[in-house]
C-alpha cells in the first residue's frame, strides 16, 4: 500500500470535531470548544508566551474540550501525549508539518508520528515556511511540478 493514500493532509481538521465529549464548564464562552491551532513552547522558531502543559491547564480551566498543538519544525504528538498524561480533563492532539526538518513530503515521518504512544498524532500539514510559496528562492519542499501534484501527494 502506498503511504500517501493512508494519510490526509488538511488544514481543516474536521475529524477532530467529531470526537465525543462534553464541555467541562459552561462558565466561559469557549467551554466545549476545540482550538485547532495552538503554538506553544518548546519551539525553535520563536519564543512562546506559554508552554504546552500550561496551555492544556488553561484550556481545561476554561472548560475547553481539546487542543491541537502545532509546530512548524517538529512533530507534536509526543508533546500532546505528555500533556494529556499530565493534565486530566482535556484532550490534546498533535501532528506534523512536512517542512524540511522532517524530510519534506516524508511518509516515514508521518507513519512514525501516528505510532507515537497514545495515538495523539492526528494531523498532517503540508509544508509551511519551507513551501515553494513561502521560500521560492531556497531549498523548498515542492508539492507539485508544472501544476501536477507529486506522487507523494496522492
Amino acid at each position: 500500500m502506498r503511504h500517501g493514500s493512508r494519510f490526509l493532509a488538511s488544514a481543516l481538521m474536521l475529524p477532530l470535531l467529531a470526537i465525543p465529549g462534553e464541555a467541562k464548564s459552561q462558565s466561559y464562552p469557549i467551554a466545549g470548544m476545540i482550538d485547532l491551532h495552538v503554538h506553544a513552547a518548546p519551539d525553535s522558531r520563536a519564543p512562546r508566551s506559554i508552554n504546552v502543559l500550561d496551555a492544556a491547564r488553561l484550556a481545561r480551566t476554561r472548560g475547553m474540550r481539546a487542543l491541537l498543538i502545532k509546530n512548524h519544525y517538529t512533530e507534536t504528538a509526543s508533546q500532546a501525549y505528555l500533556a494529556e498524561d499530565e493534565i486530566s480533563g482535556i484532550e490534546v492532539y498533535g501532528g506534523i508539518v512536512l517542512n524540511r526538518t522532517v524530510g519534506g513530503l516524508n511518509p516515514v515521518a508521518v507513519e512514525n508520528m501516528t505510532r507515537i504512544t497514545g495515538g495523539h498524532g492526528k494531523v498532517v500539514w503540508l509544508p509551511t515556511f519551507d513551501s515553494q510559496h513561502n521560500a521560492p528562492d531556497t531549498d523548498n519542499v515542492p508539492i507539485a511540478l508544472g501544476g501536477v501534484l507529486l506522487p507523494e501527494m496522492v
